[in-house]
């Protein structure tokens, strides 16, 4: 079973278990963040036994903290392009559109704290920030 916390709804969590999802009210430990594409595709990033999972499909990979090459790049003026290679094979390509709070637009704020793809890129950008990721979700085990 792994349990993601919900980054559209911080009171909720994903539970993927038996290639299934559900979504459920936050009470319990999680091991990592995700989310849930517009057609319905389930994808995070988790750690299990202190090794870094990413599950996009209800299908985990593990990926090596020391050969992550990790992009998210706008493709069109709307959609973005999220891709994770691990060892030089491609765990997933995800074109999506971004949707932020149009109520925070007047305030300084951070993308990533509406795009959770956006932050799983940044958190995979160096091994600081992923060994970091690791040991805090490791914590929660």
């Amino acid at each position: 079973m792994i349990i993601l916390r919900n980054y559209f709804d911080i009171n909720s969590k994903i539970v993927l278990h038996d290639n299934e999802y559900k979504i459920e009210n936050i009470n319990s430990m999680i091991n990592g963040v995700g989310g849930i594409t517009d057609n319905n595709i389930l994808y995070g990033l988790y750690i299990y036994n202190k090794k870094l999972f990413f599950v996009i499909n209800a299908k985990s990979y593990e990926l090596n903290k020391n050969n992550i090459n990790c992009s998210n790049k706008y493709i069109t003026k709307t959609d973005r392009l999220f891709i994770i290679l691990s060892s030089n094979q491609k765990v997933c390509e995800i074109q999506y559109e971004p949707v932020v709070d149009s109520g925070m637009m007047y305030y300084d704020i951070d993308e990533e704290e509406f795009d959770v793809l956006l932050y799983i890129s940044s958190l995979l950008k160096d091994n600081e920030t992923i060994s970091k990721f690791v040991e805090a979700m490791s914590k929660r085990d």
